[in-house]
């Protein structure tokens, strides 16, 4: 069986950049302004992360006292007759144990951030991936119409031969003339769907679609080994969403707690300062209550969706594995049982034709058919790295 791997691009060769696979999933890498937004996002989680725990902020300032009348109590005031001036420094510790619960959450929300990161790339090459194969079947479908057309031309140039010196009919030049028109417009068809997938894997890429040619082959990589879905990024940013959401019903629950503050204070005036501690308890009047209601509904929302999320999971990959297995048993069959006869057939016949033992329809229904199932292969191919490409995404992998 012939292998049609040479790959065509339709603007000149200096124009185009040939591209592989991995170079292709660098560059989207590189570029895909989704990714980037992800990654900030992960960067913004980070530094929460990072600052979340401390203390509340505290408060340093200078204050000025002066006034009339009994009710200023002020010691310098009172005593020198004049405006007091001093400098304070108040620092409150939060309700206790609400820190940590901070903390927690923090790290809890930065674990979700990554692991969006790590699905978002996912998902990039995922597409990337489709849309590379789409480009690579495009180019191996224009070639062979390309080797179509020239047959029909060669064909076509017998018929012509044939046909002058008495030994075919016209109606043999005439279908002959029929094919090679046909070669031409399914030419014309498979440039535009080449166009077409261009322009769909150009954008993934962050450059002009002109300038793309894919370089590899529609060979199927081995299966990817299934793994638990436990590392799933989806499934790994609802589990730490779940986290997130019970600390966070922990830190309302903390908002009931007392805290403690902190109050210091230095005259300017007569140096001498005061250092006050204080314990304050809330008193809820419903607020805290239904914050904390609140809570619980968000984390019985969250424990559901990972719950849900997994199932889902679990389908997806049991669909996957069974379109990438059948894709893979009819691609081989396919070239085992349709392809390799038919062009064997091909072959026969036309040695017939040229030795005029064979009439032309029998060649044109051989050539048609054999065309036919050639591009109908690139197709089976195509579905075998597309379903490859949905496995490893529901297995939560990359390349």
């Amino acid at each position: 069986m012939k292998t049609w791997l040479t790959l065509f691009c339709w603007l000149p060769l200096s124009c185009c950049q040939a591209l592989t696979l991995g170079d292709a999933l660098r560059q989207a890498e590189a570029h895909n302004g989704e990714l980037a937004a992800a990654r900030a996002r992960e960067q913004q989680a980070a530094a929460q992360a990072q600052g979340a725990g401390s203390l509340p902020t505290a408060q340093l300032g200078v204050a000025g006292l002066g006034g009339n009348g009994p009710g200023l109590t002020n010691s310098n005031y009172s005593n020198l007759f004049r405006d007091d001036y001093y400098v304070f420094w108040n620092q409150s510790s939060g309700p206790f144990g609400s820190l940590a619960s901070k903390k927690r959450s923090a790290e809890f929300r930065h674990q979700a951030a990554r692991q969006a990161v790590r699905s978002q790339r996912l998902q990039l090459e995922q597409s990337v991936k489709d849309e590379f194969y789409r480009l690579l079947a495009a180019q191996q479908r224009l070639e062979v119409n390309q080797r179509n057309l020239e047959l029909a031309e060669e064909v076509l140039r017998i018929a012509r031969t044939r046909h002058k010196v008495g030994q075919v009919p016209r109606l043999d030049l005439m279908s002959a003339e029929v094919e090679r028109n046909r070669a031409q417009q399914e030419l014309v068809t498979a440039t535009s769907e080449l166009r077409q997938s261009k322009a769909r894997l150009g954008p993934l890429l962050g450059q002009s679609p002109q300038d793309l040619q894919a370089e590899g082959d529609l060979t199927p990589a081995p299966a990817p080994l299934i793994q638990s879905l436990q590392e799933h990024p989806r499934l790994a940013a609802a589990a730490a969403e779940l986290q997130q959401a019970r600390q966070e019903t922990l830190l309302a629950a903390q908002q009931g707690n007392p805290s403690a503050n902190l109050n210091l204070v230095h005259d300017l005036v007569v140096p001498n300062y005061v250092l006050q501690v204080t314990l304050a308890i809330p008193l809820d009047w419903g607020e805290l209550g239904y914050e904390y209601a609140a809570r619980q509904a968000a984390e019985a929302e969250a424990e559901a969706k990972l719950e849900h999320l997994r199932k889902q999971l679990e389908s997806e990959l049991e669909v996957a594995r069974s379109a990438y297995q059948s894709a893979l048993e009819n691609q081989i069959s396919y070239r085992e049982k349709v392809l390799d006869p038919a062009e064997e057939m091909a072959r026969v016949t036309e040695k017939g034709y040229r030795k005029g033992a064979l009439p032309y329809t029998q060649l044109l229904v051989a050539q048609r058919l054999v065309s036919d199932l050639r591009r109908q292969f690139i197709d089976k191919q195509l579905e075998v790295q597309l379903a490859l490409d949905a496995l490893q995404a529901a297995l939560g992998q990359q390349p």
